[in-house]
């Protein structure tokens, strides 16, 4: 009764005294002897700071880079414990431990007991033991602390987005690209990632940042396409659409819109539109606040002459004039995040470690990743303007084992999304990338509400010599019930074989029954996801990759979704279907959105949408086409005429 009580009074102040959330991603670590694969883990993933008219949608995982076994965490009583066994019998839910700050890996492996309680189960889960954390305090044995959080941040979106805003980044030493033969100069001087194919020779002991780039040089686009100034394709619609975010790697679609590099890139938040942009020695002849001359120059600064540059005042300081400012904040994480880890509660030990953004990695997130960089967006036909999809973005490679190196998966809309671009970070498996093997972009599109397949998409990634894959495209998904191309490969074996939608006469692939995988779907894996749910396909780290219901989430769709069952289903008016928000869409204080019936419309189809009735009389001939024309009229228009009369 006694601990009835205590976990009811947790309960009731976590719910009085609201604090955020932060439940961390992939803390049980698997496969640790494959010391040549890259296995994410620990991680926090957050929507990047948004406005709610952006365009565009991205989140970022925050992972640590060090091992969870460089880390000797001391068993301890300063937080409540329970077993599962003990969580059941008092009735707390998943969902309830997903609120706590509960790690995704828990939760779920507490929810998949539940569901075994009934018939035989595995009795080593029931003794498993739930931390029950206190914020500032998460992790799995409520080992992690954020530093640098304020009372007034609510949410991990709060804690980080400010954190960016209140210590912008401004460190005194370099991040590097160490998967390249290049001296750069004595050291610390090192390559960076956008010195490759800008148009300079920077390595001192050759031309290896240059040797290969004559094949973008050479690149030539298709018709719908624009064609980058360092050679890159993206389609034409891409072009002059948003300064703030260019999709060519050099900027150069954004060109001559005042400075193409948005101002809070001087030290925010890491995000595509900071990250994942470089210059070429032709872009950067182009006058900004960023100074570029013929002597070489970051961020103003003359490294060759010891000067500083001026952008709006377009005046040359020498840097001896300049007093040394000290920084109260450094930033030991460059552009991630500082994390307490406790080692010893008792003892009051603790060490600190690293989350890197995507772009980096080390312990402190000092080196330059190797990554692609997709910007995609979405087209839907008029059939599947109010249909719920589940896309799924695969990065694979052309082995015999067709390894799925990362992925990410999300809902789409067209009513709601149709104008947004979705920024996506994908990692390769192993530090450096295995340039003996062909990479591609795999797409799997799903009706989320039937879980229907509808097609699959393939693009190819070119350049591989290149560090930063920066790819644009514009995506078709198929038509309700296309006749889909038909194929035939007898290698495939426990599958069938698809065509792309995008290129079926030149592009198949065997899709492969759950519990197979690889090119021909040999290899067999144990399928984890939930009953209700669909397995596709296994992620090098062991991991089966699921699409959920639209009432489940998790990595195995074990955890409900209760939004859309809360207020007698009245989150929706006028027989509007409710949508649980998705991780991409956090960054705004919605919980979930409505696909409206005709007619209707807002966030909830509370709005009456404005019609015109047109009748004609039963003597008028109507012919089998009418042309009806609307002109609109704004104020603005309206006051010209009024002034004109």
């Amino acid at each position: 009764m006694f601990y009835m009580k205590y976990l009811f009074s947790l309960i009731l102040l976590n719910f009085i005294f609201a604090s955020p959330q932060i439940n961390l991603h992939y803390t049980d670590w698997i496969n640790e002897s494959e010391s040549n694969y890259v296995l994410p883990h620990n991680c926090l993933r957050v929507a990047v700071a948004i406005s709610e008219k952006s365009t565009y949608r991205e989140i970022t995982s925050y992972c640590m880079d060090k091992l969870p076994t460089d880390f000797h965490i001391e068993k301890h009583n300063s937080f409540p414990k329970f077993t599962f066994g003990e969580l059941s019998k008092r009735n707390i839910t998943s969902q309830q431990l997903y609120l706590w700050s509960t790690p995704i890996d828990i939760v779920e492996r507490y929810q998949f007991y539940l569901n075994q309680l009934s018939t035989s189960y595995d009795k080593s889960l029931e003794t498993q033991i739930f931390y029950n954390c206190t914020f500032p305090r998460f992790g799995p044995m409520c080992q992690c602390e954020m530093n640098y959080y304020y009372e007034s941040q609510l949410s991990l979106y709060d804690i980080i987005h400010d954190y960016y805003n209140r210590y912008p980044y401004n460190s005194t030493s370099l991040t590097c690209y160490i998967h390249l033969q290049c001296i750069r100069g004595p050291s610390p001087l090192c390559i960076n990632w956008k010195e490759i194919c800008d148009g300079r020779v920077n390595c001192i002991d050759g031309k290896f940042d240059e040797e290969h780039c004559w094949q973008l040089e050479i690149n030539e686009c298709n018709d719908n396409e624009y064609r980058c100034t360092n050679g890159q394709c993206i389609p034409k619609s891409f072009f002059r659409d948003n300064r703030d975010i260019p999709d060519c790697i050099d900027t150069s679609d954004e060109y001559g819109i005042e400075d193409s590099r948005p101002s809070e890139c001087y030290g925010g938040e890491p995000s595509f539109k900071c990250e994942d942009i470089g210059y070429t020695f032709y872009t950067l002849l182009k006058p900004s606040p960023m100074c570029f001359t013929r002597y070489k120059s970051i961020d103003g600064i003359d490294t060759e002459n010891n000067n500083v540059f001026l952008g709006k005042t377009n005046t040359i300081l020498s840097k001896s004039t300049i007093l040394e400012t000290p920084q109260k904040h450094q930033h030991k994480c460059h552009r991630g995040l500082d994390l307490r880890v406790w080692l010893n509660d008792e003892k009051n030990l603790t060490t600190n470690t690293c989350l890197c953004p995507p772009s980096y990695y080390g312990d402190q997130c000092q080196y330059e990743n190797q990554r692609v960089s997709l910007t995609i967006k979405f087209q839907a036909l008029s059939d599947s303007w109010s249909t719920l999809f589940a896309i799924i973005i695969s990065l694979i490679d052309d082995s015999e084992e067709r390894i799925i190196h990362s992925y990410e998966q999300f809902t789409y809309l067209s009513s709601r999304d149709c104008k947004i671009k979705f920024n996506i970070y994908l990692l390769y498996l192993t530090r450096p990338k295995d340039l003996t093997k062909n990479y591609q972009i795999h797409i799997d599109i799903y009706e989320k509400m039937s879980l229907i397949y509808r097609g699959s998409l393939l693009y190819p990634i070119k350049f591989s010599f290149l560090p930063v894959q920066r790819l644009a495209y514009i995506a078709i998904i198929p038509r309700h019930n296309e006749k889909r191309q038909s194929c035939s490969d007898s290698h495939c074996i426990h599958d069938k074989c698809i065509a792309y939608y995008n290129n079926p006469q030149n592009n198949t692939f065997c899709q492969c029954y759950p519990g197979w995988s690889g090119r021909y779907c040999a290899i067999p894996y144990t399928c984890t996801c939930s009953s209700d749910s669909i397995c596709i396909g296994v992620s090098a780290y062991n991991r089966s990759i699921c699409i959920c219901p639209i009432n489940k989430f998790g990595y195995q769709c074990l955890i409900a979704k209760t939004i859309c069952q809360m207020n007698n289903n009245l989150t929706c008016q006028h027989g509007g279907q409710c949508i649980p928000a998705d991780e991409y869409m956090s960054s705004s204080n919605k919980k979930f959105s409505s696909i409206c019936p005709k007619g209707y419309s807002g966030d909830r189809c509370e709005i009456v949408d404005n019609k015109i009735i047109l009748t004609f009389e039963d003597y008028i001939v109507l012919s089998q086409s009418i042309f009806i024309h609307f002109i609109a009229m704004t104020s603005i228009l309206t006051g010209i005429a009024r002034r004109r009369n």
